[in-house]
Parts: C-alpha cells; structure tokens; sequence
C-alpha cells in the first residue's frame, strides 16, 4: 500500500489524483494529513521512505502557497487555513531560506 501511495507522489514533491498527472495541493495536503496521523500513532516508523515523501511533499505546498501565481481554492489550490493546518503538523521542518524572505 506504501508503494502504491507513494507512486503518486511527483519530482516536485506533490502528489496527483491519477498516476502521472499533474501535482494538486488538495491531494497532497489530504496525503500529508494521513502521513501525520500514521506517524503520531508510530505506524510510519518501519516505511522510511513515508518520512522522506512527507518532506517533499511540505516542501511543494511551500511552494504553492508562497509562489506568486498560486491557484485560488476555487482553483484548485487550498486556503491558507487549510495550509497552516497541514503546515503544523510539520512544525520540525523550517522554511526554505528563499521562502522565508518573501
């Protein structure tokens, strides 16, 4: 099952609704919201490759919600509430340097 979710995760980190289809933020803010849950019950501890997603895939919805031309949720994209509420559960991973000073 770890493989098969972690086929759908893209270069850019994010994770598509379809094998091979374009990154959403919706999906990956949904994936990383499961990978959160897992991990606080210690069910990640034995796939290591689930923390390394769940770092690319907080890196990409860094750079969705940071980038200038970042969809609307309408769109596609997510709010910012919904971003914080994900973002949270990654409080120990920092902001890349270049987003931070934007």
């Amino acid at each position: 099952l770890c493989g098969r979710l972690l086929s759908f995760q893209n270069a850019g980190g994010g994770f598509s609704w379809l094998k091979g289809g374009p990154s959403s933020p919706v999906v990956t803010a949904a994936v990383l919201e499961y990978l959160a849950v897992l991990d606080r019950k210690g069910l990640s501890t034995d796939v290591p490759e689930l923390k390394t997603a769940a770092e690319r895939a907080v890196r990409y919805l860094d750079r969705c919600c940071f980038s200038p031309d970042r969809l609307a949720g309408w769109a596609g994209g997510i709010s910012l509430q919904q971003y914080l509420y994900i973002r949270s559960m990654y409080g120990d991973l920092p902001l890349e340097e270049k987003l931070s000073r934007k």
